[in-house]
């Protein structure tokens, strides 16, 4: 799937994966089952709240590429 984000500019990475998830209708339930770390600490991450790790970084965004 091709995703067409219209001229948005956004802040950081972070808020861009997170539009993106919404827009491919990818629930953070998902993600957080794949990745095993909890919905509040993706939803934490994705409003820049706390940090992860490089490696769930890493596999966080490649879930939602693919999908």
């Amino acid at each position: 799937k091709e995703v067409f984000l219209m001229n948005i500019e956004y802040k950081n990475e972070r808020q861009y994966y997170s539009a993106v998830r919404r827009m491919k209708k990818i629930r953070l339930k998902y993600i957080a089952g794949e990745l095993g770390v909890s919905i509040p600490l993706l939803s934490m991450w994705e409003s820049s709240k706390t940090n992860m790790n490089s490696y769930l970084v890493k596999n966080y965004k490649q879930i939602i590429d693919n999908k």
